[in-house]
């Protein structure tokens, strides 16, 4: 049994490319995850990188050990039973079946969390370096990508912070935070436009956090973070939607018109 505060995360590290679809009840999590599910090509780019060749649709992964697993959350990784797995990373929680056994990842990190080591890179392939160098740690540091002109500014935390996600649903994700410095807020879900963020009520910029992530600068003290999937094309589409309705809704109800029959005829 899987309770909170470890129910955020679940990823399949196994050769299924899907869940079957009772994994989450039978484990008890909100969030059941394998590469089947990433949505975009950077989030994708992260697990490439990792496995250092392309995915290719497969679902299985040749080294658990590295810090993106961490950075994404994977804190529990289903797996053959013969592999071997570090017992410095991982704990084994339960062998599932006849060849396969759940495994928990010790130092996986949380959905959100808070960084206070900030550092731009210029390029993808500067990027990819950094992000697969061996010292690289997500807890600490974040990277970002070329396009923000200016990285905001960050300090050492002073104090013990807090980073708790009050609500999650598929298209709105709200967080609390209390930071002791500035930094990044970071969410480990997929940098994906039509995002929108809200900090403290005022529209923030997204940024992208370690290539494929969100980010959200942050000063010190307490704060509320909203995000909230608003496509460009959502309110077009409702529009037009709407006038479908309504011209379909006057068809039906429009009186039909009699057509005069000849004498005779």
């Amino acid at each position: 049994r899987l309770g909170p505060p470890d129910y955020f995360r679940f990823m399949t590290l196994s050769t299924e490319r899907a869940f079957p679809s009772n994994t989450a009840s039978v484990f008890q999590l909100s969030d059941v995850r394998g590469y089947s599910s990433s949505p975009t090509a950077r989030y994708r780019d992260l697990i490439e990188w990792t496995e250092g060749r392309e995915l290719k649709n497969k679902a299985y992964i040749n080294r658990p050990d590295s810090q993106i697993y961490r950075l994404l959350g994977g804190a529990y990784i289903l797996f053959p039973i013969e592999a071997w797995m570090n017992p410095v990373l991982y704990d084994t929680v339960a062998v599932t079946g006849p060849r396969m056994t759940l495994f928990k990842r010790k130092d996986a990190l949380p959905r959100a969390f808070l960084v206070h080591d900030i550092v731009q890179v210029q390029t993808k392939s500067e990027m990819q370096r950094a992000l697969t160098d061996p010292s690289f740690n997500p807890a600490r540091t974040v990277f970002l990508q070329g396009l923000v002109e200016t990285p905001p500014p960050a300090a050492p935390a002073t104090g013990r912070e807090s980073v708790v996600v009050t609500s999650y649903e598929s298209d709105r994700v709200q967080i609390q935070v209390k930071a002791t410095a500035p930094g990044l807020l970071v969410l480990a879900d997929a940098f994906y436009p039509g995002w929108k963020a809200r900090l403290n009520g005022e529209s923030v910029e997204i940024l992208p956090a370690n290539w494929g992530l969100r980010g959200i600068a942050v000063d010190a003290g307490d704060h509320e973070i909203e995000f909230v999937y608003r496509p460009w094309w959502l309110v077009p589409g409702l529009i037009t939607m709407l006038f479908g309705l309504l011209a379909a809704g006057a068809a039906v109800f429009r009186k039909p018109r009699l057509t005069p029959v000849p004498a005779g005829g």
